[in-house]
């Protein structure tokens, strides 16, 4: 029976030549090269020819023929940017794995910052960070960091915005979703201002927030002078969203327990209780 070893070199070569990244708008953390030459040997030797052909066609590099040390693909992947092939020490802000310039990284990965999602598309930190207490199954959006004037910004992959847009959107069906919209991320942040949490940029996570940044108590609503009255306001703006969306209410004796996103990339996190 015959099997991918057995396809001429010229067929795997062009197979190959689809790992290039700009046919790919979400790369995997993993590159496709790598998963290739992790085969076995016969795949490794035709990824190392592969790479060589690349080296010479765009660096102008001309790799040894036979080294133990010296790896073509590494060098490829390392240090050269792996949609426009030009020489490159920056890694992609969405994919750490992924060699790209600025240009291209700017080309293939259309992305906004945390305030321009909120702004433009009326979507709260609750919508855009996930899992949590509103959202407790919706998998995490794709985050990067970007360092800028010495400090950093979270970026979310445009795409993933739009997509979790709808996806709200579908839930509030006819709720005026739009006036709904609107009003969401303030709503939102009382309700997690109430609960004593924070999305931290830091880890691109939901954190504990610290008392001494509470308001003195002479400026606090009524709502949060004790921790009694700030779960029963938090659970009755929950069940108000989630009557909004459609989606099932919790009774007031009924515990509440979900997981919140705690770092980048977080699928489920600690559990917390409300």
């Amino acid at each position: 029976m015959l099997s991918l070893e057995d396809l001429p070199l010229e067929i795997v070569l062009d197979i190959l030549a689809y790992t290039k990244q700009s046919h790919n708008e979400n790369p995997t953390q993993k590159h496709p090269l790598n998963e290739c030459a992790s085969t076995n040997k016969h795949f490794y030797a035709i990824v190392e020819e592969y790479t060589r052909g690349l080296l010479k066609l765009h660096a102008n590099f001309t790799p040894p023929k036979s080294s133990k040390i010296f790896s073509c693909r590494k060098k490829w992947l390392k240090e050269y940017c792996q949609f426009c092939a030009r020489k490159c020490q920056r890694r992609a802000t969405f994919y750490q794995s992924l060699r790209c310039c600025t240009k291209c990284d700017k080309k293939y990965f259309s992305k906004l910052t945390m305030t321009e999602a909120s702004r433009t598309h009326h979507l709260s930190k609750l919508d855009l960070f996930t899992p949590n207490m509103l959202h407790p199954s919706l998998p995490p959006l794709t985050l990067g960091k970007y360092f800028v004037m010495g400090g950093q910004a979270i970026m979310v992959l445009e795409s993933d915005v739009l997509a979790r847009k709808a996806h709200i959107h579908k839930l509030l069906g006819g709720q005026r979703p739009e006036l709904r919209m609107r009003r969401r991320p303030a709503a939102h942040d009382r309700i997690t201002n109430h609960y004593g949490v924070h999305f931290a940029t830091a880890c691109g996570g939901w954190r504990r927030t610290l008392e001494t940044t509470q308001l003195p108590a002479k400026k606090q609503p009524r709502s949060m002078e004790s921790g009694d009255k700030r779960r029963k306001y938090v659970r009755k703006e929950l069940n108000e969203e989630w009557g909004y969306m459609g989606m099932e209410r919790k009774e007031d004796n009924e515990p509440i327990e979900f997981t919140m996103s705690e770092r980048f990339g977080d699928h489920g996190g600690r559990v917390w209780r409300l």
